[in-house]
């Protein structure tokens, strides 16, 4: 059932490249300006932020799904970046301390199974000053109908169909919450009016500097 759900996750991101682009494009471009030296993405899946980095990086990837490495890699060649993929989970990175300029995350912190443990291993590679680049999606206000959804949504079938998404995760705490010398995190609801995103719409973007 696993092997069935990441092929299904994997289809769905390879497809979904332009709704992407329109939803988050501008938002990444600013994000992603000034990345340089040795970046680490967490869950990249099919490398939907590649196109997004200058050529001049070394860029590591943590991609537990293995349906999604042909398309890391087939996009990696294509844009000529200095590569690495790394076919593991995000709760042990195989990477030593302080070794790491920038580390990435977009819509991944979701669907991690121990989050605090990603973020701790995150803070641990990243180099004196490096700086820790977010976009979340995350959970609406304790009160509203959507959280009411959100909480439901991880006991539906949904997680299969999500790639193990928790849309209830409040993560703008788990990232206060570690200790990063400066963080900064802008809350937003994400555009649109499909059905489907009502669900998603709450978001975080951030960075958090050790």
């Amino acid at each position: 059932m696993k092997k069935i759900s990441q092929l299904f996750v994997a289809w769905c991101l390879a497809k979904s490249e332009k709704t992407d682009e329109s939803s988050y494009g501008k938002i990444k471009r600013k994000l992603f300006s000034n990345v340089s030296g040795k970046i680490l993405e967490i869950g990249p899946g099919t490398g939907i932020n590649l196109k997004y980095y200058p050529k001049n990086i070394k860029w590591i990837g943590i991609e537990p799904n293995n349906e999604m490495i042909k398309y890391l890699k087939e996009k990696a060649k294509k844009l000529k970046i200095d590569y690495k993929i790394i076919r593991t989970n995000a709760e042990k990175i195989p990477i030593k301390n302080n070794s790491i300029d920038f580390v990435i995350s977009t819509l991944v912190l979701c669907s991690v199974d121990n989050q605090e443990k990603v973020l701790s291993e995150i803070k641990r590679v990243l180099k004196k000053n490096g700086k820790f680049l977010f976009i979340e999606h995350v959970a609406d206000k304790k009160e509203t109908f959507r959280r009411q959804i959100q909480n439901l949504a991880p006991k539906t079938p949904w997680k299969f169909f999500s790639d193990n998404c928790r849309p209830n995760r409040e993560t703008w705490k788990s990232i206060n919450n570690l200790g990063f010398k400066k963080v900064q995190i802008e809350h937003f609801n994400l555009k649109g009016v499909n059905p489907l995103i009502f669900i998603f719409k709450p978001h975080i973007i951030g960075v958090a500097q050790k």
